[in-house]
């Protein structure tokens, strides 16, 4: 006789990413078991991992995969982007296994290295510095707006060859990219946009193999034998994962670290005392507030028992990042922020053959943005409390704004 899924025992709010504080909800998950059925409006109903241990199993173990094993891919499970019309993502990074992921995996991995990334970071500072030098005298700005936005967004154009004029609606695609797949009318922008993007990227490809340039999209279009290359369906999805992976996910991560750091004036003070400990402050803010929502999403391709639960073949599991960054059975006192926390390796970049593409870039453009905006900024303050800022309304984590003050000073120093 064929098992019965059990229906869900917990229930995750529609705004759960843009909660000022989801932690508590998914502590009392994981105090129920090491593997808890879930209900979410628009993901439907799905297992949930909290444990760190167990969480690196699914994001490692061959029996999960990112699609489902027959059939359509059912609603918008994953993190990253909303929709329907996902002929493109389908076979980038993001929903392919190995053998398919490897080459894929490969190809990118030959241009976009972690060589290249360290060689943005004069220009990281140059923009860092004029986008600081803009809000620097008034006193007052909103650093989501102001700096985590436009420098990430001006970073990946930089790094992709955008043109310039093209990104102001590049960077309303790349919003829309990411809502959450309901209501129907917010699905429906973010199918537009995934259209508008891949419209879009077919014509820049197109001119980048007609006439290459010093980017990562000329040197991906570049031609190369079959087993090696991107066909053109590929590096449409690549690119459109690109922006994701070095935009989306750093630009809540710049927002969120400043405001973390804000709310721990002791923190605050001793990373401002020691700059040096500017790398371990933003792996720790990684930890402990990074920018995955809900969590990534695995289907079981045979039933299987995990954590002593049967998971049946088919079965969406969704291994929460945040949670296991806070699983006390790894990390001592895990809901203390502490930037001289020992290094032990955290999973906010997601873990194994998936591990985020863009780690690095993210990295390094949250240590220039926080560190620049800690120097630039003498006594900078939020400027209204911290559970009533507005969160974006997204599959990822971050904030829709944060408005701060400060003492105004020249432009002068970067």
């Amino acid at each position: 006789m064929t098992p019965v899924t059990p229906p869900a025992v917990h229930h995750l709010p529609a705004d759960f990413t843009s909660m000022f504080d989801p932690y508590p909800l998914m502590e009392r998950i994981r105090d129920a078991g090491r593997v808890q059925r879930v209900g979410k409006p628009g993901m439907g109903e799905f297992w949930v991992v909290t444990g760190y241990e167990d969480v690196l199993t699914v994001l490692t173990d061959a029996r999960f995969s990112t699609r489902p094993p027959t059939g359509p891919r059912p609603g918008e499970p994953a993190e990253g982007a909303a929709g329907g019309e996902r002929s493109v993502l389908e076979v980038s990074l993001l929903s392919t296994d190995p053998p398919d992921h490897t080459r894929l995996r490969r190809a990118v991995s030959r241009v976009f290295t972690v060589r290249r990334v360290a060689t943005l970071r004069p220009r990281v500072k140059e923009i860092t510095g004029l986008l600081l030098d803009e809000v620097a005298p008034t006193g007052h700005a909103d650093l989501v707006a102001d700096l985590a936005f436009p420098l990430t967004m001006a970073v990946i154009c930089e790094l992709l060859g955008v043109p310039l004029e093209d990104r102001d609606a590049f960077g309303r695609w790349s919003i829309a990219l990411v809502l959450p797949p309901n209501p129907p009318e917010v699905l429906r922008s973010a199918e537009h946009a995934q259209r508008m993007l891949t419209g879009y990227f077919t014509d820049l490809i197109a001119r980048k193999r007609a006439a290459p340039q010093d980017d990562l999209l000329s040197d991906l279009a570049r031609p190369r034998p079959s087993a090696e290359g991107l066909s053109d369906r590929e590096l449409l999805g690549m690119a459109i994962l690109l922006v994701l992976a070095g935009h989306e996910t750093t630009v809540n991560l710049v927002g969120t670290g400043i405001m973390t750091l804000l709310l721990h004036p002791d923190q605050l003070a001793v990373l401002r005392d020691d700059p040096d400990l500017l790398p371990a402050a933003v792996e720790e803010l990684i930890r402990y507030t990074g920018p995955i929502g809900t969590g990534l999403a695995r289907f079981a391709t045979c039933d299987l028992d995990l954590a002593g639960t049967r998971i049946r073949r088919g079965d969406l599991v969704v291994t929460s990042l945040a949670a296991a960054n806070r699983d006390p059975a790894r990390y001592s006192a895990p809901h203390r922020f502490d930037i001289h926390r020992s290094q032990t390796p955290h999973v906010g970049f997601g873990h194994g053959i998936h591990f985020c593409l863009g780690a690095a870039l993210a990295r390094l453009e949250a240590e220039v943005a926080i560190g620049t905006a800690l120097r630039r900024l003498p006594d900078l303050a939020l400027a209204k409390p911290a559970e009533q800022l507005r969160w974006r309304t997204s599959s990822l984590r971050g904030l829709a704004e944060l408005p701060v003050t400060f003492t105004p000073s020249g432009t002068t120093v970067r």
